[in-house]
């Protein structure tokens, strides 16, 4: 892990860490598109610049590991990979409390949260 990664990411991956074990909801707008995840976040890792093959996926980022699943309006499909990426270029944090996470990075907003269905 680079330790001398920025603040903002810092905060955000304390965040993540802390919902390790447990299930969370990630809320992603991109444009005029709205994906919902379920995750059983098992592990945070911090991935150095990296090149993808569909550029989607490229730069560094915090790459979150576990079962997960797609949650649409009419079905829920498995998380390809078992793992959910976010690239930090660029990245800002609007709020951050044990709730849940409100983030943007260059390419859409984000909404991270404890799944209320997974807390007893």
């Amino acid at each position: 892990m680079d330790m001398s990664m920025e603040p903002t990411v810092r905060t955000l991956m304390d965040w993540l860490q802390s919902q390790t074990n447990h299930s969370i909801m990630i809320q992603k707008k991109e444009d005029d598109d709205l994906d919902e995840v379920r995750l059983q976040l098992h592990e945070v890792g911090y991935r150095p610049d990296h090149r993808s093959i569909d550029g989607y996926t490229e730069g560094t980022a915090l790459v979150l590991h576990g079962k997960g699943t797609i949650v649409t309006d009419l079905e829920e499909a498995p998380l390809p990979g078992d793992s959910y990426v976010i690239p930090i270029a660029g990245l800002t944090i609007s709020k951050a409390s044990e709730d849940g996470v409100i983030l943007r990075n260059e390419r859409a907003h984000y909404a991270l949260s404890p799944d209320a269905s997974d807390r007893h």
